[in-house]
């Protein structure tokens, strides 16, 4: 294995099968990829790596996953094509036998600053809710968004602030669906911009609202 791969995220099927994804820069041009791999349940490959990324300019870090329990899978990364130093959150949906369903998406609807840190979970019947941290404004200083999608790629509800805390900093989202779809969400929090971080959390219901 040449060079770099690094920031791994795994999701896992209801037969054990599962897929793999990590920010790649195999070929040392300080250019990172996002590559998948599939995997049955004994742990044995199945197929090739892939780039899951169509679009290879400039830079896609720091993916995510979530797999449903028939092995359907959805993979979020931070995505700086044209290299001008402000991420999107980018996202590409995919069948249990891996292969692409529809075009890349962009995830938040805001192009304006930064959008990292992504992150997913999915419903057994495969609607998914991506987080991530947004600095749209520049200010510095971020907040926690949330947007929720049907299988099929459609939006399921809008983009939304989930911290009720707009002071300080509110980073590193993680979150967690139910089997109706309902959710939680987790993150480092500093309302007070003292430096020391306090992890909060808060529960939305499956059409995104508290």
């Amino acid at each position: 294995a040449n060079g770099q791969q690094l920031k791994p995220a795994v999701g896992i099927a209801a037969n054990g099968s599962f897929a793999v994804t990590w920010e790649d820069d195999s070929d040392g041009n300080g250019k990172f990829q996002v590559i998948g791999a599939r995997f049955n349940a004994q742990g044995a490959k199945t197929g090739n790596d892939f780039t899951v990324n169509s679009n290879s300019d400039g830079q896609q870090k720091n993916p995510d996953i979530a797999m449903n329990g028939l092995g359907n899978f959805v993979v979020v990364w931070e995505d700086d094509s044209n290299e001008h130093g402000l991420y999107q959150v980018i996202g590409a949906r995919f069948n249990a036998s891996g292969i692409k369903q529809g075009n890349d998406f962009t995830v938040n609807t805001t192009a304006a600053g930064q959008q990292k840190s992504p992150a997913i979970s999915i419903s057994p019947i495969g609607d998914f809710v991506i987080v991530w941290a947004d600095d749209s404004d520049s200010n510095n200083s971020y907040q926690i968004l949330g947007r929720g999608f049907f299988a099929n790629g459609s939006e399921k509800f809008t983009a939304r602030t989930i911290n009720a805390n707009a002071d300080g900093q509110q980073k590193k989202p993680q979150i967690g669906l139910t089997e109706n779809g309902s959710f939680i969400t987790v993150w480092e929090d500093d309302v007070d911009s003292n430096s020391y971080y306090e992890i909060v959390a808060k529960g939305l219901k499956a059409n995104g609202t508290q």
